[in-house]
C-alpha cells in the first residue's frame, strides 16, 4: 500500500476542465502574435516614394505649362504673321487702301499738288512766262510760275474729289497691283514697275483739269493737247517698296516658324504635363501674351513704317493713311485672336477648379 504522505504523486493531478472532453477533436491552439509594428525606417522609404511620384508629377506640369505658354505665344504671332501678310498682298486690301488714301483730305491735296507739278512742268509755264515778260520782270518768272501752282492745285483737288478721278484711281491702283506682288516676291524687280518705284498711271485727269480751269476763267492749258501729257503719282518710292520687300520676307519665315513651333509645343504640352486643365489655362496665357507682345510692335512699328514709305512725292501724312489703313485690318483680327485666347484661359481655369483634389476630396 503506498503512502501517499510521505511520497508526492508521479503527476499533479489536473483539473477536469482542462483536459478536453473524450472523442472531441478540438485542440487548444493559441491565438497568433499581432504584427510588429512598422519600424521608423520602413515608414519613411513609403513617405520618399509618394515624395517623389508627386515630385515628378509636379515637376511634368510645370513643364507642359512652360510648352503651353510658348505654343500659345507662337500660335498668336503665327497667325497675325500671315494675316499681316495678306493685309499687304491681298488685292482686296490693296484697292480697298487706295481708295482710303485717295478719300483723305491730306492726302487729297499731297495727289492733287503732285499731279499740279507735273503739268506745269510738261507745260513749260516757268520758261514761258520767263520768255514773256521783259527784262527785269522776267526775275518774277518764279513767283508767277507758283501761283499758277497754286491755282491750278486748287481746281486739281477739286477734280481729286470727283467719282470721275476716284473711278481712274481705282482703276490704276488695280492695275499696278500684280506687278507690285512681282517686286514684293523679287520675281520682277523695281524696275520691273519703274526705276522710281510704284507709278499710278493719272494722264486721264488732264482733260478734266482743264475743264474745272474753265470754270474759273483760268485758260492758260486750252492750247495744250492734254493727251500729250503724261502725269503720274509716285505711291511708293523705290527704297519704300524695298524695305515692304523686307517686311513681307520676315513675316513668310514667321508664317513657316511659328505655327510649327505652336503645333509641336502645344502637342508636347499635354503629353507631358500631367494637369491637362493647367496646360489649357498656360495655353491660352500665351496666347494672350502674345497678342499683347503682337499690339505694341504694331504700335511701335507703325512710326517706322510711315517714314520707311514716305519719299519722292509721298508725304509722311499720305504714308499715315496707307499704313493706317492696313494696321487697321490687322487690329480687327488681334483683338479677335485675344478675345479666343481668353477663353481658352477662362476654361482651363473652370477645369481646374472643378476637377482639382482637394474638391474631390470633399465630395
Amino acid at each position: 500500500m503506498t503512502d501517499w504522505t510521505s511520497e508526492p504523486p508521479a503527476a499533479p493531478p489536473t483539473s477536469p476542465a482542462s483536459s478536453p472532453p473524450e472523442g472531441s477533436d478540438d485542440v487548444p491552439t493559441s491565438a497568433p502574435p499581432p504584427p510588429p509594428p512598422p519600424r521608423p525606417s520602413d515608414r519613411t522609404g513609403q513617405g520618399a516614394a509618394s515624395d517623389r511620384t508627386g515630385g515628378r508629377g509636379r515637376g511634368r506640369t510645370a513643364i507642359g505649362i512652360v510648352l503651353a505658354l510658348i505654343a500659345g505665344f507662337s500660335a498668336i504671332a503665327g497667325f497675325m504673321s500671315f494675316w499681316a501678310t495678306d493685309e499687304i498682298l491681298s488685292s482686296s486690301t490693296w484697292e480697298s487702301t487706295g481708295r482710303a488714301l485717295v478719300e483723305n483730305p491730306a492726302a487729297q491735296r499731297d495727289i492733287a499738288g503732285a499731279v499740279a507739278g507735273q503739268i506745269i512742268e510738261a507745260v513749260g509755264l516757268e520758261r514761258f512766262v520767263a520768255g514773256v515778260l521783259p527784262g527785269p520782270l522776267s526775275g518774277l518768272s518764279g513767283t508767277i510760275s507758283n501761283k499758277a501752282t497754286e491755282l491750278l492745285t486748287d481746281a486739281t483737288v477739286q477734280v481729286v474729289r470727283t467719282e470721275f478721278f476716284q473711278g481712274v484711281w481705282e482703276q490704276a491702283v488695280a492695275a499696278v497691283h500684280d506687278r507690285f506682288v512681282r517686286a514684293v516676291d523679287g520675281s520682277g524687280g523695281v524696275t520691273s514697275i519703274t526705276a522710281k518705284g510704284i507709278e499710278l498711271d493719272l494722264g486721264g485727269i488732264v482733260g478734266a483739269v482743264q475743264e474745272q480751269l474753265d470754270r474759273r476763267g483760268i485758260t492758260v492749258l486750252d492750247s495744250i493737247d492734254a493727251s500729250r501729257i503724261d502725269v503720274s503719282y509716285l505711291l511708293i518710292d523705290a527704297p519704300g517698296l524695298q524695305n515692304v520687300r523686307s517686311w513681307v520676307r520676315t513675316l513668310r519665315i514667321l508664317v513657316i516658324v511659328l505655327p510649327a513651333v505652336a503645333v509641336i509645343g502645344a502637342i508636347a504640352a499635354f503629353v507631358i504635363g500631367r494637369r491637362r486643365s493647367f496646360v489649357a489655362a498656360a495655353l491660352g496665357a500665351g496666347g494672350l501674351v502674345g497678342a499683347a507682345v503682337v499690339g505694341l510692335v504694331l504700335r511701335a512699328g507703325k512710326a517706322q513704317a510711315v517714314e520707311d514709305l514716305s519719299g519722292g512725292v509721298i508725304s509722311p501724312v499720305t504714308a499715315d493713311a496707307v499704313v493706317s489703313h492696313i494696321s487697321s485690318g490687322v487690329r480687327g483680327a488681334l483683338l479677335v485672336s485675344a478675345a479666343v485666347a481668353l477663353v481658352v484661359l477662362v476654361l482651363g481655369i473652370v477645369v481646374a477648379i472643378v476637377t482639382s483634389p482637394a474638391r474631390s476630396t470633399r465630395t
